[in-house]
């Protein structure tokens, strides 16, 4: 929503996390998440950087490679993060995606009605807007369905607002993740789907 905003203050984090772990104010934290995302994150810059090189484009894609600084900070941000209880953490994700989706939500019906664009948030490209809005229903979905936050009455409807933002984005392949995603979303927490569950997450 809030588009290079978020960059900035991100990568900044970053930062003054490599500042604390040198002065040792940190420690680097390694456990089982960190270490599947790190790998992941990792594989994900590599491929980016191998088929830059392939193309023999390295130079021409050198701006775009720079983005990957971004990716690259997670481990050392972790270590930051990690200091905060994971429920606690969790809770602050599904909340930042609650409001995520609202927002969303509103900015694409002023770019769409009244300014006659693509919703596209902050972020200046509709592509990247609904990737990000699509997490954030999910985040939403998986909310509601967990039971981690109180809130409950207000993350479907988030869910629902963030859904509308993605299809005022005109991104049709965020269109088809988010069915997928949500089948994957409900299987992981297929046991909270019974009946008197769905009352409870619904009130």
């Amino acid at each position: 929503m809030l588009g290079s905003t978020v960059s900035f203050v991100f990568n900044g984090g970053g930062l003054w996390s490599v500042l604390l772990l040198a002065l040792k104010r940190r420690r680097f934290n390694i456990d089982r998440p960190m270490l599947a995302m790190t790998v992941a994150i990792y594989a994900y810059c590599a491929t980016y950087l191998m088929a830059s090189i392939a193309n023999n484009a390295l130079k021409a894609d050198a701006p775009h490679l720079a983005a990957l600084i971004t990716f690259l900070f997670f481990p050392i941000s972790y270590s930051t993060w990690s200091i905060t209880e994971k429920v606690t953490l969790a809770r602050i994700v599904v909340l930042a995606s609650m409001a995520a989706c609202f927002g969303a939500f509103i900015l694409a019906v002023v770019q769409y009605y009244w300014l006659g664009m693509r919703a596209e948030g902050g972020a200046g490209n509709a592509i990247p807007f609904a990737t990000v809005t699509c997490l954030g229903v999910m985040m939403c979905m998986a909310g509601a369905l967990s039971g981690i936050e109180r809130a409950k009455g207000l993350l479907i409807p988030a869910a629902v607002a963030g859904t509308i933002a993605i299809l005022f984005s005109g991104t049709r392949i965020i269109w088809l993740a988010i069915p997928i995603a949500g089948i994957a979303v409900l299987v992981i927490n297929r046991r909270s789907l019974g009946g008197a569950n769905v009352g409870r997450m619904l009130r």
